[in-house]
C-alpha cells in the first residue's frame, strides 16, 4: 500500500540505512513532468514526504537536478536541492558534482591545499555508519593521493561541534571541555565535547525533535515546509508576556506535549502569534533547565548554543536573559559542518593550533 501510494523505489543499504530514489531510472524528464512541473521543487516535496512520514531514511538519489536537455549546468537548482536535504537529514546524490568542482577549480587555487578533510560517518562513535559518506571518502582519498597531501578523516557531529565552537569564541575553546547544544529539526541533543576529539551525548528529547515541534505548529498555522522562520517572524509580533511550561527531567526533555499544548492554544482562540511565540519560549525554557541540571553534573563548563532552531532571537534573549554566559552561534555555522571539518583538519594536519 505505502509502496503504491509514494511509488517510491527503495535501494536498502547496510545496516537497513535507505537510499531512495523517486521515479529512479526516469531521469530529469519524469521530474519536470511531475504536478509541480519543476525538477526541485518535486524533489524537495519527495523529500518532505519521507520527512513527515517518519519513514527511516539516508541518501536522496537528486536524478536531473542541475541539468538540462542541453547539456547546460544549472548550479542553483542543484544547490537548492542539496541545501533542502542537508536540512531534513538527507545525504543529496548526484551526478553533477563533478560539475560543482570544476567551478570550485574556478575559483580557487586548488594546488594550494595542504590537506583534505572528509567526514566519513555520522558520530564518533563504534557502530556508526551511513553509506553515503563513502562518496566523499572515496573523492576526499582520490584528490589526497593525487596531490600527496594528508588526508584527515572526521565526522558529520564533529564538523558541526567544531564549526560551533570556532564561531563562538575562536579557538579557545578547542583546548578544553564544553557544553554543546546542538539543537535543529534531525537532533536536540546536550554534547559533552572534549577538544572535539571525544564527544559523549548526555542529554537529548525523548521524543520530538525541536525543530519538529517547531515545524509542526507552522504547518498547522499554514506555513510551508520547512516553517521555522515563519514561526520566528510570527513571534516576533506577540508583545503579550509568556509564560511557558516546558517538560525537562534531569538532562531529558519532552518535546511531543509542546506540539499538543500549542494546537490547544489554538483551539481556545489564541492568534497565531501568541502560538508561535510560546511554542519558541517552550524551547527556551527547556534549553534553560537542561542547562542548568549539566551544570550541577559538569560545573564551569562553557555552554555553546548551535543547530537552525537556536538561531531564533526569541530562544536566545530568553536563554541569556536567565544564562548570560551561554554563547548562541550564528546561522551560517550552525549549517555548514564544512567549515568545522575544515578547521579539524588544519588542526589534525598541524597547519592551526600547533
Amino acid at each position: 500500500m505505502l509502496r503504491q501510494f509514494l511509488d517510491f523505489p527503495f535501494l536498502l543499504g547496510n545496516n537497513g540505512f535507505q537510499i531512495f530514489g523517486v521515479l529512479a531510472g526516469g531521469g530529469g524528464g519524469r521530474w519536470r513532468n511531475g504536478p509541480l512541473q519543476d525538477i526541485a521543487l518535486e524533489q524537495m516535496a519527495a523529500m518532505k514526504k519521507f520527512h513527515e512520514l517518519d519513514i527511516p531514511h539516508s541518501g536522496f538519489y537528486a536524478e536531473g537536478a542541475g541539468a538540462t536537455f542541453y547539456g547546460e549546468y544549472k548550479k542553483e537548482e542543484l544547490y537548492k536541492v542539496v541545501s533542502f536535504g542537508e536540512r531534513h537529514g538527507f545525504k543529496v546524490f548526484s551526478w553533477q558534482f563533478p560539475n560543482m568542482t570544476q567551478e570550485l577549480a574556478q575559483e580557487f587555487d586548488l594546488t594550494k591545499i595542504d590537506a583534505v578533510g572528509v567526514s566519513q560517518k555520522p558520530r564518533p562513535v563504534e557502530g556508526s555508519y551511513m553509506p553515503c559518506f563513502l562518496a566523499g571518502v572515496s573523492a576526499a582519498t582520490a584528490f589526497a593521493a593525487a596531490r600527496d597531501i594528508p588526508l584527515i578523516y572526521t565526522t558529520h557531529q564533529q564538523g558541526h561541534a567544531a564549526a560551533a565552537l570556532y564561531a563562538a569564541k575562536g579557538e579557545t575553546l578547542f583546548s578544553q571541555k564544553v557544553l554543546l547544544f546542538h539543537i535543529s529539526g534531525g537532533t536536540t541533543d546536550l554534547l559533552l565535547c572534549d577538544q572535539v576529539r571525544t564527544i559523549t551525548t548526555i542529554g537529548t528529547s525523548t521524543d520530538l525533535y525541536a525543530g519538529q515541534a517547531v515545524d509542526r505548529v507552522g504547518v498547522r498555522l499554514g506555513f510551508g515546509f520547512p516553517a521555522g522562520a515563519e514561526v520566528s517572524r510570527l513571534a516576533a509580533q506577540c508583545t503579550e508576556e509568556i509564560r511557558p511550561k516546558s517538560s525537562v527531567k534531569g538532562l531529558q526533555c519532552s518535546l511531543s506535549g509542546l506540539e499538543n499544548q500549542c494546537n490547544a492554544l489554538l483551539a481556545a482562540g489564541k492568534a497565531p502569534e501568541y502560538v508561535c511565540k510560546y511554542c519558541l519560549l517552550c524551547v527556551a525554557d527547556t534549553v534553560v533547565k537542561m542547562t542548568k541540571a549539566a551544570q550541577k553534573e559538569y560545573p564551569g563548563l562553557a555552554v555553546v548554543c548551535a543547530g537552525g532552531v537556536m538561531s531564533s532571537d526569541i530562544i536566545r534573549s530568553w536563554v541569556q536573559q536567565r544564562l548570560p554566559q551561554v554563547y548562541f552561534v550564528p546561522g551560517q555555522y550552525s549549517s555548514d559542518n564544512a567549515i568545522g571539518v575544515s578547521i579539524l583538519a588544519a588542526r589534525e594536519a598541524g597547519l592551526w593550533l600547533k
